[in-house]
């Protein structure tokens, strides 16, 4: 059930236009915020999709915008990889 909860929220969020860097800050704090491996891949899964269905617009990302969405990215993996060990 929170499995679902975090995937909602975070789809809900991708509905209201935000930005690559905004979804990436969000999807990353979800996935920080669980406590299961299956949890954070559903979340790593769900933002995968959003970035593969708005790919010009994570291209299109530049200097700091850049900066701020690969660095969210990587701390969202982060917290996946650590529920899985």
């Amino acid at each position: 059930m929170r499995n679902a909860i975090v995937l909602l929220t975070v789809l809900a969020a991708g509905c209201g236009g935000s930005s690559p860097v905004d979804m990436a800050v969000k999807a990353a704090d979800k996935a920080c915020a669980c406590t299961e491996y299956g949890c954070a891949k559903g979340v790593v899964s769900e933002f995968n999709k959003y970035s593969l269905q708005n790919a010009d617009q994570v291209k299109a990302l530049a200097g700091e915008d850049k900066e701020k969405y690969s660095a969210a990215v990587d701390r969202m993996s982060t917290c996946r990889d650590k529920l899985k060990q």
